[in-house]
Order: C-alpha cells, then sequence, then structure tokens
C-alpha cells in the first residue's frame, strides 16, 4: 500500500491511500508556493474520478476536497476489509494499527486490533492535550461479583495491552500501552465506587478514566 502526501498536509491533512491498483489514481498536488489549488497527475483511466480540466477551472475547494478524500476513504476500507471508518473511532484505531504495526479487526466488537503475538488489544483515543484513555459506555450487571467477573473477564483484563493513543492535527503523536491486569486494577476501585447508584440513573451504564499520570506511571511510551 502507497500513501501520497502533499505539501499542504499539515493545511487539511490532505492523505490518498491507494489498495493494490483498487481505488484509481490519485491526485497530485501543487507546490507549497501555491496551496490553493489541486492539479492531479493524470485522469487517464481513471473511471470516476474528477479530471484535470475540472480541478484546474474550479481550483478544487476544500469542500471538494473533503467529499473526494471521505469517499476514497470509505472505498478503501471497504478493500481492505476494515469497517466502516466514520463510527466511533475507527479511523483512528486504523491509523493507529498501521503505526502501531498491528493487525486491524474486522469487526467493531471485542478487540480493536491484533499485536505481533496475534493477542488481541484495547485501544484508547484522545485529541486532547494530555494521553488518557476514557471507558465508557460499561454494561451494567446485577450484582457486584457479576461485575466484577464481566471487567475482568470481557471487558478489560481480557486484553493483555491497552494503548492509549493521542492524535494532534490528524497524526498520531504519542502512544502508550499498560499491562490489561494493571488496567484493570486501576478501573476496578473507580468502578466500584460508582456502581451503588449506577442503576437508578437514567444511563446506568459505567464509565471510569485511566489518567494521564496513571499512564505515564505505570505504562510504557511506544510513540
Amino acid at each position: 500500500m502507497q500513501v501520497y502526501n502533499n505539501p499542504a498536509s499539515s493545511m487539511y491533512g490532505w492523505a490518498i491511500f491507494r489498495s493494490h491498483g483498487g481505488l484509481g489514481c490519485p491526485p497530485s498536488y501543487l507546490s507549497q508556493s501555491n496551496l490553493n489549488k489541486l492539479e492531479p497527475r493524470s485522469s487517464k483511466g481513471c473511471e470516476g474520478e474528477l479530471t484535470s480540466s475540472r480541478l484546474r477551472e474550479k481550483m478544487h475547494p476544500p469542500e471538494e476536497v473533503y467529499k473526494y478524500l471521505y469517499e476514497r476513504m470509505a472505498t478503501l476500507c471497504l478493500e481492505m476489509g476494515w469497517g466502516e471508518p466514520f463510527s466511533y473511532a475507527r479511523a483512528k484505531e486504523i491509523y493507529a494499527a498501521i503505526e502501531l504495526g498491528h493487525t486491524i479487526a474486522d469487526t467493531f466488537s471485542g478487540a480493536d486490533a491484533f499485536n505481533a503475538n496475534n493477542d488481541p488489544v484495547e485501544y484508547k483515543s484522545t485529541t486532547s492535550k494530555s494521553v488518557k484513555g476514557a471507558y465508557t459506555g460499561i454494561s451494567v450487571q446485577p450484582t457486584w461479583e457479576l461485575q466484577d467477573e464481566y471487567l475482568r473477564n470481557e471487558k478489560i483484563a481480557k486484553y493483555p495491552e491497552h494503548y492509549y493513543n493521542r492524535f494532534e492535527k490528524g497524526k498520531l503523536v504519542e502512544s502508550w500501552v499498560m499491562d490489561g491486569n494493571k488496567v484493570y486494577e486501576l478501573l476496578r476501585p473507580k468502578l466500584r465506587a460508582s456502581y451503588g447508584t449506577a442503576l437508578h440513573k437514567k444511563d446506568p451504564r459505567l464509565s471510569a478514566t485511566i489518567t494521564t499520570s496513571e499512564i505515564k506511571k505505570y505504562g510504557r511510551q511506544v510513540i
């Protein structure tokens, strides 16, 4: 797979991914001195692509670039079996898996990806200034004993590695990994404290956060 970058990427986050000939021809971009125009290399043989003349005539505004990239991203993910990239944090998970050398999970439930040992891993993404991991929408079980078992065996400790990924301007700039058992150990008391009142809330699901300080104390930075 090839990645096409251009001098304007910092401005609009323009990048086109092409998967073994299945997505047509990506456009090339103008020099740094003129970021407001966009010219394709060649539209020959690229059905469905915007033609060279149209791009030159329209000066290709950012709105059109966005639509083009949106469609191309959706097509690429469909061809690669990565699922819908625009649901929840899926696009960030795909990006992180590529950067970390992981295999992207082909379903939305369960693991987000698989590491080099083929172990299932959990991803948490943020665009905040500091890395952190929010665990939200955790189903509430009838008793705390069942809840604890669910957290340990199904939701948290089930994944040997949890990755905390921080994105900035569309790029993965920071990533930390923490052992799943340690994550469970840190989250358990937080979730236990809110369990008693959870069933009486309009949204009874549990939530808790692994903080920046916890990540830096117990985790290991990989990016």
